[in-house]
């Protein structure tokens, strides 16, 4: 009795495995994964050292009041911008405006001397 077509199969594949070459590969590999998982920490202790920095920053401007209100309201700025750049995702934007709100607080302090 013949086979019916489906109980056959019509394509044979062989593998031809080398299992040197397939130990090299992982090991390639986990070397590949423990150098990301450095690359990962070395950048969440700059994270975190940058962020020790902003709060202090951020401290510094919401804890010193100026008298005048052009002042205020540069120091206000700086504030928001901080924390926005401390909560959340540092993106490029938020970053941006923290440095130029910085920029206008150190310039309208400077003419005020």
């Amino acid at each position: 009795m013949a086979a019916v077509p489906y109980e056959s199969p019509k394509l044979i594949a062989t593998a031809i495995v080398n299992e040197g070459s397939f130990a090299e590969l992982l090991d390639q590999r986990l070397k590949r994964i423990e150098q990301m998982k450095a690359a990962i920490n070395a950048l969440a202790a700059r994270k975190s050292e940058g962020l020790t920095t902003l709060k202090h920053a951020y401290r510094v401007a919401v804890l010193n009041f100026s008298g005048e209100g052009l002042l205020n309201e540069a120091r206000g700025i700086v504030g928001i911008a901080l924390s926005n750049v401390m909560h959340g995702l540092p993106t490029e934007e938020k970053i941006n405006k923290a440095k130029s709100a910085i920029d206008t607080w150190i310039n309208n302090l400077e003419r005020s001397l």
